[in-house]
């Protein structure tokens, strides 16, 4: 028994160290001077276990696009061949083709290359895919293998909840010797299925099975909730807290001796999810008072639960 909680102790200390030094997808591709990349990742629905692939990260590119990207594992059947090395992908030699269908409308005609690093499984890999714009600077691409670890490395430690929660508790603990916790909920879901509407996901999910097709909707509605808390995340600043719940929906606690002005944290949330959103529907987002919690453990039921 001693050594089992030996090695648990162990490998969360390993986690929490692989935390600290792995930065955060938005990080890396600022570094890089990537400005538009996302990462296709696979996924596998529960009622008729059909395969198929949807952005999950994406930085600087919109939410259509995350709704245009959905599709069956079959489409990427020998387009993709080499794990953890970089292929490229060019307008001047008619090599995007097919590839285009994965991005809003708006931007196809604007894409000069993509280049694709798939990593993570050899069978059915990530793809991380870096979209360069006819008016981009040249992209200048890091080296594959060490990306693709990197890239790793990161989606790890963000589906890894123990870091999470140690962190909001860690906040919650600091920002109630500030003030009661002020709750918030930020309900995306009607403006992300607004994106889906004009990204007319409808046809291109007619390729799935109907019983599929409720769940994957809701797939891509909850990959562009977390692009937004990403997005969101700087705002909210240490004691206070964000958290990405289910259906298009973040949990938002704050800690301030004056109640915070919910319009003015909606204004500001509305303007930094311009990009992502467009900017009609970035004005239609929900922000919900939620009401105030004294205590550490309502607020991390709140945040984690609703």
């Amino acid at each position: 028994m001693e050594e089992t909680k030996t090695k648990s102790g162990l490998l969360q200390r390993a986690t929490s160290v692989l935390a600290e030094v792995t930065p955060k997808f938005d990080v890396w591709a600022e570094k890089n001077g990537f400005k538009h990349v996302g990462i296709f990742v696979p996924c596998t629905t529960e009622k008729t276990s059909s395969t198929y692939y949807h952005l999950l990260n994406v930085f600087g590119l919109s939410a259509k696009t995350v709704a245009s990207s959905v599709a069956s594992s079959d489409f990427w059947n020998g387009k993709i061949t080499k794990t953890s090395e970089w292929q490229c992908f060019s307008k001047d030699f008619n090599e995007l083709g097919s590839f285009l269908e994965l991005f809003d409308n708006k931007i196809i005609d604007s894409i000069d290359s993509l280049y694709f690093l798939p990593f993570n499984d050899k069978d059915m890999p990530m793809i991380c895919v870096i979209a360069e714009f006819i008016d981009d600077e040249p992209v200048t691409l890091p080296n594959a293998a060490e990306s693709a670890n990197t890239l790793k490395n990161m989606m790890l430690v963000q589906e890894n909840t123990e870091i999470k929660i140690s962190t909001l508790e860690e906040n919650i603990d600091k920002g109630l010797e500030i003030s009661a916790a002020h709750l918030f909920i930020l309900s995306l879901k009607s403006c992300v299925e607004k994106s889906l509407q004009s990204a007319d996901v409808e046809r291109k999910l007619s390729k799935f099975d109907m019983i599929d097709r409720i769940e994957i909707k809701e797939k891509v509605i909850q990959s562009v909730a977390h692009t937004a808390y990403a997005i969101i995340e700087p705002l909210f600043r240490s004691p206070n807290c964000i958290y990405l719940g289910t259906e298009g929906e973040i949990k938002i606690a704050m800690f301030a001796k004056d109640e915070p002005d919910d319009q003015l944290i909606s204004f500001h949330i509305a303007t930094t999810l311009r990009e992502l959103l467009g900017e009609d529907v970035s004005k239609q987002i929900l922000l919900l008072m939620a009401g105030i919690c004294p205590n550490k453990k309502g607020t991390l039921m709140f945040l984690q639960k609703g």
